[in-house]
């Protein structure tokens, strides 16, 4: 058989008990016994012909078990290592286009652009910033525009939140299913990538709202990442890694590395 230093179980078929109906008690008690010494060392060594032979039609179901338990034990391995190595690739193209962004410099008559405010007048803004974004009070100092702070109903009026945000959540789904699903996702995959990734914050002393939580995304983005190596980019498969996730305590990206890590070499020191 093979080696199952790391595995703790096997199964017996309920197909057996017809099988054992046949034995003695003392012979069962010797075919169990047989089972247990064969999963730990691999031989099959018994005196009593009908339990020797017995053994040998078990012992051929417990190495194609122990076979497939290898395969997917591999598998989730090269998921895991792939989704990490995705996720570092991420992080880093992330962390590149925020530096070119801050530090982009073009020529103003390519960078400004004419906004019409009224009938008098033309205002030339930033066309890399939102117009709204540059609006400013008498004193120089720019104000908290109504726009920014303007309260939106979402998903039936379920959530509250702001047009900002929402914005992250949308393009956020746009970047999961495009990059992992290859299709655009439905309205009903947009709520989906909310639920999983939002937090409640304050927006002033009365009001809360659902913003994005940039740990709960990375998470996600990581199990995206395990379900498309799995080709099992579905709800229904997700869901599921999330609940595995919520039974072993893991609630960030670097808490699934760690559980990955002991899963495959034991528990990381203190």
């Amino acid at each position: 058989m093979a080696n199952t230093e790391d595995k703790l179980s096997f199964i017996l078929y309920g197909s057996y008990e017809e099988q054992l109906d046949m034995l003695t008690d003392e012979q069962a008690g010797k075919w169990i016994k047989g089972i247990y010494a064969y999963v730990r060392t691999g031989e099959k060594h018994s005196d009593d012909p009908m339990v020797a032979m017995l053994l040998s039609v078990a012992s051929h179901q417990l190495d194609i078990d122990a076979r497939k338990y290898a395969e997917k034990k591999e598998r989730l391995r090269e998921a895991a290592s792939k989704a990490g190595k995705a996720s570092a690739e991420k992080r880093a193209m992330k962390k590149a286009e925020d530096v070119q962004r801050n530090a982009t410099v073009v020529d103003d008559c390519q960078r400004f652009q004419p906004v019409d405010v009224d009938d008098d007048a033309d205002v030339y803004v930033d066309a890399d910033v939102d117009v709204r974004d540059n609006i400013c009070g008498d004193g120089g100092e720019e104000e908290e525009h109504a726009w920014a702070r303007e309260v939106i109903h979402i998903f039936e009026d379920q959530y509250r939140t702001i047009p900002e945000e929402y914005a992250k959540f949308h393009a956020l789904a746009d970047e999961l299913f495009v990059r992992y699903g290859h299709k655009q996702p439905t309205e009903y995959d947009r709520k989906q990538v909310f639920e999983y990734c939002h937090s409640v914050a304050e927006l002033d002393a009365d009001t809360t709202i659902a913003v994005l939580d940039d740990k709960k995304a990375e998470l996600l983005r990581y199990v995206f990442g395990v379900a498309a190596n799995a080709d099992r980019v579905t709800w229904s498969y997700i869901d599921g890694i999330y609940a595995n996730f919520r039974y072993r305590g893991i609630q960030c990206v670097d808490d699934a590395y760690r559980d990955n890590w002991a899963y495959y070499h034991g528990p990381v020191s203190a």
